[in-house]
Protein backbone atom coordinates (compact mmCIF):
# COMPACT_ATOMS: atom_id res chain seq x y z
CA UNK A 1 0.00 0.00 0.00
CA UNK A 2 1.38 3.37 -1.14
CA UNK A 3 2.65 6.12 1.76
CA UNK A 4 -0.17 8.44 2.35
CA UNK A 5 1.97 11.25 3.80
CA UNK A 6 4.44 13.68 2.05
CA UNK A 7 7.57 11.76 1.75
CA UNK A 8 9.68 14.93 0.16
CA UNK A 9 12.18 15.66 2.53
CA UNK A 10 12.81 19.27 3.68
CA UNK A 11 16.52 20.29 3.88
CA UNK A 12 17.49 23.23 6.19
CA UNK A 13 18.11 25.36 2.93
CA UNK A 14 14.62 25.85 2.01
CA UNK A 15 14.12 26.73 6.15
CA UNK A 16 17.04 29.62 5.89
CA UNK A 17 14.64 30.54 2.91
CA UNK A 18 12.26 30.84 5.09
CA UNK A 19 13.46 32.71 7.71
CA UNK A 20 15.43 35.43 5.28
CA UNK A 21 11.34 36.20 3.57
CA UNK A 22 10.48 36.96 7.22
CA UNK A 23 13.28 39.24 7.73
CA UNK A 24 12.92 40.74 4.43
CA UNK A 25 11.89 44.60 6.02
CA UNK A 26 14.55 44.38 8.87
CA UNK A 27 17.03 47.22 9.04
CA UNK A 28 20.09 44.35 9.99
CA UNK A 29 19.26 42.16 6.92
CA UNK A 30 22.40 42.43 5.51
CA UNK A 31 24.21 40.50 8.25
CA UNK A 32 21.07 37.73 8.22
CA UNK A 33 21.97 37.44 4.54
CA UNK A 34 26.26 36.85 4.77
CA UNK A 35 25.27 34.23 8.29
CA UNK A 36 22.77 32.47 5.49
CA UNK A 37 25.14 31.83 3.02
CA UNK A 38 27.42 30.66 5.73
CA UNK A 39 24.79 28.51 7.32
CA UNK A 40 23.73 27.26 3.79
CA UNK A 41 27.33 26.10 2.69
CA UNK A 42 27.58 23.88 5.38
CA UNK A 43 24.60 23.17 6.54
CA UNK A 44 21.99 23.75 3.80
CA UNK A 45 21.95 20.16 1.87
CA UNK A 46 21.27 18.24 5.42
CA UNK A 47 17.85 17.17 6.35
CA UNK A 48 16.34 19.84 8.43
CA UNK A 49 14.34 17.41 10.95
CA UNK A 50 17.46 14.88 11.60
CA UNK A 51 19.83 17.83 12.55
CA UNK A 52 20.58 17.20 15.79
CA UNK A 53 22.00 19.81 18.63
CA UNK A 54 25.24 17.92 18.98
CA UNK A 55 26.03 18.47 15.06
CA UNK A 56 24.87 22.06 15.24
CA UNK A 57 27.56 22.68 18.69
CA UNK A 58 29.94 21.06 16.35
CA UNK A 59 29.68 22.97 13.60
CA UNK A 60 29.80 26.06 15.72
CA UNK A 61 32.60 24.75 17.86
CA UNK A 62 34.72 24.53 13.96
CA UNK A 63 33.31 27.31 12.79
CA UNK A 64 33.00 30.69 15.33
CA UNK A 65 36.67 31.50 17.33
CA UNK A 66 34.37 33.58 20.21
CA UNK A 67 31.60 33.09 22.30
CA UNK A 68 29.86 36.00 20.57
CA UNK A 69 29.71 34.70 17.27
CA UNK A 70 28.87 31.73 18.43
CA UNK A 71 25.29 32.88 19.70
CA UNK A 72 25.00 34.82 16.83
CA UNK A 73 24.90 32.01 14.56
CA UNK A 74 23.30 30.40 17.07
CA UNK A 75 20.48 32.47 17.52
CA UNK A 76 20.07 32.90 13.56
CA UNK A 77 20.19 28.99 13.36
CA UNK A 78 17.20 28.95 16.16
CA UNK A 79 15.26 31.86 14.14
CA UNK A 80 15.24 29.17 10.50
CA UNK A 81 13.89 26.87 13.09
CA UNK A 82 11.04 28.57 14.67
CA UNK A 83 9.54 30.14 11.27
CA UNK A 84 10.07 26.47 10.52
CA UNK A 85 7.49 25.39 13.09
CA UNK A 86 5.66 28.62 12.23
CA UNK A 87 4.89 27.39 8.59
CA UNK A 88 4.45 23.86 9.89
CA UNK A 89 7.59 22.47 8.20
CA UNK A 90 9.15 21.43 10.92
CA UNK A 91 7.99 19.70 14.02
CA UNK A 92 10.91 20.76 16.83
CA UNK A 93 14.32 23.38 17.18
CA UNK A 94 17.26 21.36 17.57
CA UNK A 95 18.74 24.89 18.46
CA UNK A 96 17.07 25.30 21.65
CA UNK A 97 19.03 22.41 23.22
CA UNK A 98 22.65 24.05 21.87
CA UNK A 99 24.09 25.45 25.07
CA UNK A 100 24.24 28.96 25.37
CA UNK A 101 28.24 30.84 25.81
CA UNK A 102 29.03 32.87 28.08
CA UNK A 103 30.31 36.09 26.60
CA UNK A 104 33.03 38.20 27.97
CA UNK A 105 32.07 41.68 29.46
CA UNK A 106 33.60 43.60 26.85
CA UNK A 107 36.41 45.77 26.69
CA UNK A 108 37.60 47.49 30.27
CA UNK A 109 38.72 51.30 29.48
CA UNK A 110 40.45 53.76 32.17
CA UNK A 111 40.12 57.36 31.88
CA UNK A 112 42.90 59.29 30.92
CA UNK A 113 43.32 62.53 33.11
CA UNK A 114 41.86 64.77 30.43
CA UNK A 115 38.90 62.83 30.55
CA UNK A 116 37.78 62.86 34.32
CA UNK A 117 38.02 67.03 33.78
CA UNK A 118 35.11 66.41 31.48
CA UNK A 119 33.11 64.50 33.65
Amino acid sequence: MPELRDSRILSFSELIDDALEFVADHKDRRNYMSKAEIVRAALGSLPAAEVTPQELERWLRTQCKTAATSNRYKAFISLCYREGIHNSKVTSNPARQVRHKREGSGRLRFLTRREYGSL
